[in-house]
């Protein structure tokens, strides 16, 4: 005699998997699409910084070649040079610190910066350079302190010092560096 025992009510269903083939196949191409996409926007964006980075140079080039008009229409002397920096600035279109500005119109023959620094959010600039003179130094400061955007700042001479030259010529420029901080 044979008995029938029916498994079939004891054994249930395999469980779906979350990872199935068509699950799986939707998530790689959707990754793979988005994978496509990032690529696209960077394709793009460095295109667009190559474009800007060529009109950038080209405004470089038309802004030299404006300069050496300009310079050649000015003979060197103190007075041109600041006429000369008063047309370029105003010439120019892109907007420069007022400080650079200022700098720009201060202009002393026989004295260059080498070294600015505009700290403690502009409440403090220190300014290094080299004169042929002490006298020239003094003018420069004056100069500075004439022009309204350093009205706020009391510039003071803090150093000024042979500069060490090995070389044969009897005229060595002083080393110099000017103080400014806002009048508290």
């Amino acid at each position: 005699m044979y008995q029938q025992i029916n498994l079939a009510k004891y054994i249930s269903l395999p469980i779906k998997s979350p990872l199935d083939a068509k699950r799986l196949l939707t998530f790689y191409g959707v990754f793979l699409l988005s994978l496509m996409l990032v690529y696209l926007w960077c394709l793009l964006l460095k295109n667009y910084q190559l474009s800007h980075h060529n009109h950038l140079e080209a405004e470089l080039e038309t802004t030299k070649q404006q300069l050496i008009t300009t310079a050649a229409k000015y003979p060197q002397s103190p007075a041109s040079m600041t006429l000369l920096n008063s047309s370029l600035l105003s010439s120019c279109n892109t907007k420069f610190s007022k400080y650079m500005e200022g700098f720009a119109q201060a202009i002393t023959a026989g004295v260059w910066l080498t070294d600015i620094a505009v700290t403690n959010h502009g409440k403090e600039v220190s300014l290094k350079g080299f004169a042929l003179r002490a006298t020239q130094t003094e003018q420069y400061l004056i100069q500075l302190k004439k022009l309204p955007i350093f009205k706020e700042l009391n510039f003071e001479l803090k150093e000024l010092t042979e500069s060490i030259n090995t070389s044969s010529t009897s005229t060595q420029p002083l080393n110099f560096q000017l103080i400014g901080k806002a009048s508290s």
